[in-house]
C-alpha cells in the first residue's frame, strides 16, 4: 500500500503540523505579550529646548504638537523578529546573562594578561553578546579592539574602535582609544613614506596596513581624533599631523586649511610656531599668479608681521628669510597693480593706467615695479585719459534721438 493511502501515515503527518502550528502561536503569543506592535507614545517637550526634563534652562518655545514615530512595516517584522529571538533564547536556556557575561568577561581579561590575545577576543565577543548595551558591551568593545591591536591587525583595531565611539559616544574609554587611534594613524602615515604604495593597489599581505589607501585611512584616524575629543591633548597633534600630510602631498590649499585652523582654535598648542612658518610656505606656494586671486599673498603678509611680532626668539633663525619672504609678496602685490596698468594703457585708457601707476608708486616705492611705473607715467604724460571715439558719427545718431525723446 502507498504512504498516501496508509491511514497511519497520514495521522501522523497531521499530527506533526498541529504540533508545528501550536509551537508558531505560542511563540506569537509571547511576542504579543512582550508587547509587539503597540505604539510607542511621543515624549511631549517641556518648555526647554529640545528637552522633555522639568526645570530645563533652555529658552521658552511653544509646546511642539505629540505625533507618533512613523513605524513601516519593515521596522514592526524587525521588532518582531528580534523579540521573538529573545523568547525562544529564554525558553531555552540560551538568552542574555548578566552572571555569564562577567564570567566571561574575567576568562578573558586573564587570557589577555596572559598575552592570548586571540583566545582572550573570542571571550571577549560572547561577553559582549550575553549583556548587550551594557557596560560589559562597552568594555568587551574595547578589549576586542586591544586584542587586535596587539596583535599588529590596526585595520580591524581602528574599525572597532570607531565602533565603539559610535555605540557609546561617552565612552569611558576616551582617553585610551584617542591614543590609539592617534598611534594608528602615525603608523599608517610612516608606514606609507618608508613603503609607498598606490591608494588603488589592494593590500593582501600585510596585515598591520589598510586594504587601500593607507594615507587615507591615515587621516581618518587623526580626522576622528580631533572630532570625537577636540579639547584633548591630542587634538593640535592630530591637525598638525594632517596639515604636514597635505604639504608633503602638494596639497596646499588643504594644508593651509589645517595650519590655519590649529593657529586659530588652539592658540596655546607647541606647534604655534611651526603652523606659521608651514602656513606661510603653504599660502606662498598656492599663490597662482597676477592673473589669479591675490587674497593669500594678503594673508601671508599679514602672517609675516604676526611671526616677527610674536615669535622674536623661537624664530630668530628664520627671521632673515621672513623679511626677505615679506620683501617678495610685497613685489607680488606691486606686480599685479603693475600688470593692471600695463593693460589699461594697452587699450588707451591712460586715465585709468595712471591710477594704477601712481598706487604702485606710492604703496610699493620698494620695490623695482615703482620705478618702472615711473618711467611710464612720464611716457604717458600728453596722453588723454580715454581713447578716441572710433564711431562719434554713431553716437551722436542716437544722442539725438534721445533728445527728440525728451
Amino acid at each position: 500500500m502507498s504512504e498516501d493511502r496508509n491511514p497511519g501515515f497520514v495521522r501522523a503527518g497531521a499530527a506533526r503540523i498541529r504540533r508545528r502550528w501550536l509551537l508558531l502561536g505560542f511563540l506569537i503569543g509571547a511576542g504579543l505579550m512582550l508587547g509587539i506592535g503597540r505604539a510607542r507614545p511621543a515624549v511631549a517637550q517641556g518648555p526647554g529646548f529640545g528637552s522633555g526634563v522639568p526645570g530645563y534652562g533652555g529658552p521658552n518655545l511653544p509646546p511642539s504638537p505629540t505625533k507618533p514615530p512613523d513605524v513601516t512595516g519593515e521596522d514592526i517584522f524587525s521588532e518582531w523578529g528580534a523579540k521573538l529571538k529573545r523568547s525562544w533564547q529564554r525558553l531555552t536556556g540560551k538568552g542574555p546573562s548578566e552572571e555569564v557575561a562577567r564570567q566571561m568577561f574575567a576568562e578573558a581579561d586573564e587570557l589577555f594578561r596572559q598575552g592570548n590575545y586571540k583566545k582572550a577576543l573570542s571571550l571577549y565577543r560572547k561577553a559582549a553578546s550575553q549583556w548587550p548595551d551594557s557596560p560589559i558591551e562597552e568594555d568587551a568593545l574595547l578589549m576586542q579592539a586591544e586584542c587586535y591591536f596587539f596583535l599588529d591587525q590596526y585595520p580591524k583595531a581602528n574599525d572597532l574602535y570607531e565602533n565603539l565611539l559610535e555605540e557609546y559616544e561617552n565612552t569611558r574609554h576616551l582617553d585610551i582609544v584617542m591614543r590609539r587611534l592617534f598611534a594608528i594613524g602615525r603608523y599608517w602615515e610612516q608606514l606609507q613614506q618608508e613603503k609607498p604604495r598606490w591608494a588603488l593597489v589592494p593590500n593582501a599581505l600585510d596585515r598591520t596596513r589598510p586594504l587601500f589607501d593607507t594615507t587615507g585611512n591615515a587621516l581618518a584616524a587623526y580626522e576622528s581624533v580631533r572630532l570625537h575629543d577636540p579639547t584633548g591633548p591630542l587634538a593640535d597633534d592630530s591637525i598638525m599631523a594632517t596639515a604636514n600630510i597635505y604639504f608633503l602631498r602638494g596639497r596646499y590649499e588643504d594644508a593651509d586649511y589645517y595650519y590655519t585652523l590649529l593657529r586659530e582654535q588652539y592658540p596655546q598648542s607647541e606647534h604655534q610656531a611651526m603652523a606659521h612658518v608651514l602656513g606661510l610656505r603653504a599660502k606662498l606656494r598656492r599663490y597662482e599668479g597676477p592673473q589669479y586671486d591675490g587674497t593669500v599673498l594678503d594673508e601671508a603678509e599679514e602672517l609675516i608681521q604676526t611671526m616677527l611680532i610674536q615669535f622674536p626668539d623661537q624664530l630668530a633663525e628664520e627671521r632673515d628669510r621672513l623679511l626677505v619672504a615679506q620683501q617678495a609678496v610685497r613685489a607680488q602685490k606691486a606686480e599685479r597693480e603693475w600688470k593692471m596698468a600695463e593693460y589699461y594703457a594697452k587699450t588707451k585708457h591712460y586715465g585709468a593706467a595712471r591710477y594704477y601707476y601712481r598706487l604702485v608708486v606710492n604703496e610699493y616705492p620698494d620695490t623695482r615695479f615703482a620705478e618702472l611705473a615711473q618711467q611710464r607715467m612720464v611716457e604717458f604724460a600728453d596722453k588723454p585719459d580715454e581713447p578716441p571715439q572710433q564711431f562719434e558719427w554713431l553716437v551722436n545718431l542716437f544722442e539725438r534721438d534721445e533728445t527728440k525723446k525728451r
